[in-house]
């Protein structure tokens, strides 16, 4: 027979052989309140943050429904101190939730239990169980991770208020740091990405002009093309145009030539038979 037993911070269980090992009290809570967080509704708000079991909005109390861990803790006066003022800075972080089901107001307020060592193991486990569950991709952008190990830290940013506000608060501000850089470059990827698509817009709409354009210098030069065949073959008519009439000429010349040679020679063939005394005569004539 298996008993269990809450000390502190800290739950255990025997065993059949009377052995206590630890366990989460986390873990107990979370069985105690399954039926009633799934009556309420409660499970769709699913968070890693330790919230309380969900109450009617009418019938929440104050914050003496804690858990006996709690209430053993208060009785050190200093301690007591420290844990209000955590209770009223977690108040302030982690507001209650509220919400209607069914015509019924719920309510979730923060737990302000401190964590032991089998909580966080607990804790470890669930992180797994969820990222399995919602398929988180182990590497690159997961939109799904990122939220799984944001409540991660907000849930150990709790622990910490509870045993040291101090430290607490100080990764409260690491979390707000890390949450401006991210929006931060959420924010230049988000500019990155519409300066991209502009440059890609300006790139088309250039990229239409210059098809345009390539498109008009193409028919320019088709068009030049065929000036420059019909000037080679108005060149090419000419050439042989000029050719024949230079052959023409140059027949005629020649024939104009010979004709001159032949009767050059009928002359001076005259003037050899001429009688000598002609020759005379008419050279005294000329003297």
């Amino acid at each position: 027979m298996e008993s269990m037993k809450t000390t502190g911070g800290i739950s255990s269980k025997s065993n059949e052989n009377g052995k206590r090992c630890a366990v989460s009290a986390d873990k107990l809570k979370d069985k105690e309140m399954a039926d009633l967080i799934r009556v309420s509704g409660a499970s769709t708000f699913f968070t890693l943050v330790r919230f309380q079991a969900p109450e009617e909005f009418s019938s929440c109390g104050t914050d003496e429904t804690q858990s006996e861990n709690f209430e053993s803790l208060k009785q050190d006066e200093s301690f007591s101190n420290s844990l209000e003022e955590a209770k009223t800075i977690l108040r302030g972080i982690f507001t209650p939730r509220i919400w209607e089901l069914n015509g019924k107001m719920w309510m979730r307020k923060i737990d302000i239990s401190p964590a032991s060592r089998e909580d966080v193991k607990y804790l470890t486990e669930l992180l797994d169980i969820k990222l399995k569950e919602h398929m988180a991709q182990t590497t690159g952008i997961c939109q799904k991770r990122r939220e799984l190990y944001t409540q991660l830290f907000e849930e150990l940013i709790r622990q910490s208020i509870i045993t040291c506000t101090e430290r607490g608060l100080l990764l409260m501000r690491i979390k707000n740091e890390q949450k401006q850089t991210l929006i931060g470059y959420q924010t230049l990827y988000e500019h990155s990405l519409q300066y991209g698509i502009k440059k890609m817009s300006e790139t088309k709409f250039n990229l239409d002009i210059l098809r345009e354009k390539a498109r008009t210098l193409e028919r320019d030069i088709t068009r030049l093309k065929e000036d420059v065949s019909l000037l080679k073959q108005n060149l090419h008519q000419t050439k042989i145009k000029t050719e024949e009439e230079l052959s023409t000429e140059s027949d005629r010349h020649d024939q104009e030539v010979q004709l001159y040679n032949r009767r050059n020679i009928q002359l001076k063939l005259q003037i050899d038979l001429m009688p000598p005394q002609f020759m005379g005569i008419s050279s005294s004539s000329y003297s």
